[in-house]
This record gives structure tokens, sequence and C-alpha cells, in this order.
């Protein structure tokens, strides 16, 4: 025979309570890459541009080249620069350019450069005082094979990750209970927090933390 019976949160006299307990528990798991993939990266650096050329302010269209000391070229990205106009110094302002290829050989030490499209219009007098300088080497470039961590890696760290979350919620749970208490059937229930991932800089490794909450109804077994 089934009986229904009513409990409240805040009972009055001669009413069922109930209470809930609520417990949370953070799993992290450590996991490492097993897939491998090619790679191509463009070494970057950040150059101070000078503008002793003139007293109004240079603009350096999208693209730009820049021939270094060893010519090597790079790059300016998608965004104009205006270098700011010369007054007694010359006008100056910082920005990053890219290597035109892929590849170690593009991560140089600190060196000046100058900007060839000036030569090649004729203007030499602006390309002897239009130029720039970098101040600490450039780095990233890189052709080759990395490893990462794959979806499947991702996935399968998730399950293992929930299960021992279930696991560790479940025995703090019988743990919290006192003897007083009788846990509702079928009332518990677990919520997870997206996770977080945190990988190594060479996305070789990586730790995934989780964060779990359990939830349950229970009634004093006095009543």
């Amino acid at each position: 025979m089934t009986q229904n019976i009513s409990a409240k949160r805040t009972p009055q006299e001669g009413e069922l309570g109930f209470e809930i307990i609520a417990l949370s528990e953070e799993v992290s798991l450590p996991i490492i890459a097993s897939g491998e993939r090619a790679v191509e990266r463009y070494a970057q650096g950040e150059v101070a541009l000078y503008n002793d050329y003139s007293s109004e302010p240079q603009r350096l269209l999208p693209g730009t080249r820049f021939t270094s000391a060893s010519g090597k070229t790079f790059k300016l990205g998608d965004e104009e620069v205006i270098i700011p106009g010369k007054t007694e110094e010359a006008g100056t302002i910082n920005t990053i350019i890219t290597a035109e290829l892929p590849g170690p050989q593009y991560n140089i030490e600190s060196t000046d450069f100058t900007i060839p499209g000036f030569k090649e219009a004729g203007l030499d007098d602006k390309y002897n005082a239009v130029y720039a300088f970098s101040n600490s080497p450039f780095a990233g470039g890189f052709v080759g094979t990395e490893s990462y961590i794959t979806e499947e890696q991702s996935l399968k760290a998730l399950e293992d990750l929930d299960q021992k979350l279930q696991e560790r919620l479940m025995v703090r749970l019988e743990k919290e209970k006192t003897d007083a208490l009788m846990l509702v059937k079928n009332s518990k229930r677990i919520t997870y927090k997206e996770p977080i991932s945190v990988f190594s800089d060479d996305n070789n490794t990586g730790v995934i933390t989780r964060q779990g909450t359990i939830l349950a109804f229970a009634i004093g077994k006095d009543n």
C-alpha cells in the first residue's frame, strides 16, 4: 500500500518537517597529451617605430614590410599605425610585427629595421629617417609536430572526473548524515559546475578540475 506524506521546510505545530543536506566536493585529474599534429607558427616581436623625418605624423598601412639588419622580412598586422610627428626628438610608438614566413629562423635577437617600401618608391630621405628597433628578441617561430590533448581524451577525463566526484559525494553524504535523520528515497541530486582546464605552455600536460554538489532531503526519524 502506497501512502503520500507531506513535509515542509518550515513546519508548523503538528506538521512534518524536512532538512536539506548540501555538500560540495572538488576533484582534479591530470591529463597527458596523446595526439600529434603538424603546426606552423610565425615569430612575433615588439618594435619601436621612429619618425625622424617630419613634424607630420607618418602613417604605415596594414601589412607594411620591415627588413631586419640580417635581411629577414616582417610585416605589420591588419591595422594601420600612426607614428607621431618629429619634435625636438623623433616621434615614436610601439607596435607588433610578424615574420612573413613560419619557422625558428625568424626568432632573431634585438635588431634595427628599415622599411623597404620607401626605398622602392624612391623616397630615400624617408627610408633613412623612418625606421624601427626591437628592444627584445623575437620568439614563437616554429615548424614541426607537437603533442596535443584530443577531444576524446578530454571527454574521457570528464567522465572519470564525474565518476570520482559522485563516489566522493555519496561517501560524504553517508558520513555527514546523523543517526537521527533518514534520507528521503530518490531525493539525492548531484549537480556539476563547468570544468576548469589548465594546460602547460606546450599543451603536453594539463589538469582538469570539476566541482560537484549533492543535495538530499532528510526527515527526522523520531517524526
